[in-house]
C-alpha cells in the first residue's frame, strides 16, 4: 500500500529534516537498523559483536532520534530480556503527550501529537515495545493503547 502512494525513502539520519522541510504530499519512509539507534553507554560506535555478547552495555536512542518524527511504526525487531527496548512505557507517554495542535499543511486536521499507530509483528509481550501487553490475532488484529492511562484493549 505504501509504495502505491506518493512516497520517498530517506536514511534514518535524514528523517527529521524530511519531516520538517519535506513535501507533505508524500509519505516518508525509512528503514532503521541497530546501528541507527543503539549506542554504547560508555561512548563510541555501535559494534554488532559486542552488542550481541553484552547488550547491557548499550542504550537505545530511538525515542530521541527517530520516534519523534514518526506517525506510523512497523516493528519487527528481535528482542529478548536484557536487551535495550526500542520504546519504554515512559518513552511512549512522552511521545504522545498532548501538545499544541497544529496542521502541517492546509486541509489537514490539527493533531495533538505526531505518533499515531504501531504495527508490531514481533509479538513480544512487554518486549522491544514495553507498552505492548497483548499479542494480536487475525480475529483481533489491533491493540488499542492509551499511553496516558497505561491501559490497552484488543480490538
Amino acid at each position: 500500500m505504501f509504495q502505491e502512494l506518493p512516497h520517498m525513502y530517506v536514511p534514518p539520519h535524514e528523517l527529521k529534516q524530511a519531516i520538517e522541510k519535506g513535501d507533505h504530499r508524500k509519505l516518508i519512509g525509512t528503514v532503521i537498523r541497530r546501528e541507527d539507534y543503539l549506542v554504547p553507554k560508555a561512548g563510541g560506535k555501535f559494534d554488532a559483536e559486542e552488542y550481541d555478547a553484552h547488550p547491557e552495555k548499550y542504550r537505545s536512542t530511538f525515542a530521541e532520534k527517530i520516534a519523534p518524527y514518526m506517525s506510523v511504526m512497523v516493528n519487527g525487531v528481535y528482542w529478548q530480556p536484557g536487551f535495550p527496548r526500542l520504546l519504554t512505557n515512559e518513552d511512549i507517554q512522552q511521545l504522545t503527550k498532548q501538545k499544541a495542535a497544529h496542521s502541517v499543511s492546509d486541509g489537514c486536521p490539527p493533531l495533538p501529537h505526531r505518533f499515531l499507530a504501531v504495527c508490531d509483528i514481533s509479538a513480544d509481550i512487554n518486549g522491544s515495545l514495553e507498552f505492548m501487553t497483548e499479542c494480536t490475532t487475525i480475529e483481533y488484529p489491533f491493540e488499542l493503547f492509551d499511553p496516558q492511562k497505561s491501559k490497552s484493549e484488543i480490538g
